[in-house]
């Protein structure tokens, strides 16, 4: 007797199973959200401002793939879309980013690390903080050959007088010996 309740129990229950099925499927046709089940989709439940940098790869990854077909593209599109919704653009110019952007030590970007993710906005700070190394470099430089000339330019004088010496004093010398002879 047990055996067979529950061999009707999972009868019943796969029947009910396919009567929601055909239920979605017709609700689908007509264009509504089944009435079982939430109208929620995993990919759109999160917040537009929400960052998921492993979606972020992903998007960036199939964007450089140009010929796509089927799901992957239709992937491609609502990543890219979702990606061009949340409107974040990094902007050398803000301060928040200078801490950054400037060297600080504690803001060190280690692209060896794993879990280093190479995107579009990882790539403009790295480009960024590259720019800013090379200006502060040819700046020092700069500074360092202006010092230097400066140096020069004082030492000059000093140079001119300290061969005017020597000149004199090697003639002295030539009278000297003139004299002596």
């Amino acid at each position: 007797e047990a055996r067979e309740r529950r061999k009707r129990e999972r009868k019943a229950a796969r029947k009910q199973k396919l009567k929601e099925k055909q239920r979605e499927a017709q609700a689908k046709k007509a264009g509504k959200a089944p009435a079982t089940r939430p109208a929620v989709d995993d990919d759109d439940s999160d917040d537009d401002r929400d960052y998921d940098a492993s979606k972020l790869v992903r998007a960036e990854k199939l964007a450089a793939k140009p010929k796509l077909k089927g799901k992957r593209k239709r992937e491609r599109d609502a990543l890219l879309a979702k990606q061009d919704r949340s409107g974040f653009e990094f902007d050398a110019k803000d301060d928040r980013f200078r801490g950054l952007l400037d060297g600080d030590d504690r803001f060190g970007v280690d692209t060896s690390a794993p879990e280093f993710k190479k995107t579009a906005g990882m790539s403009a700070v790295l480009e960024e903080q590259s720019k800013r190394r090379r200006a502060k470099r040819d700046d020092a430089a700069a500074q360092a050959a202006a010092a230097e000339k400066r140096d020069a330019e004082d030492d000059a004088p000093a140079v001119g007088d300290l061969a005017a010496s020597v000149r004199a004093k090697l003639a002295k010398r030539k009278q000297k010996k003139k004299a002596r002879k």
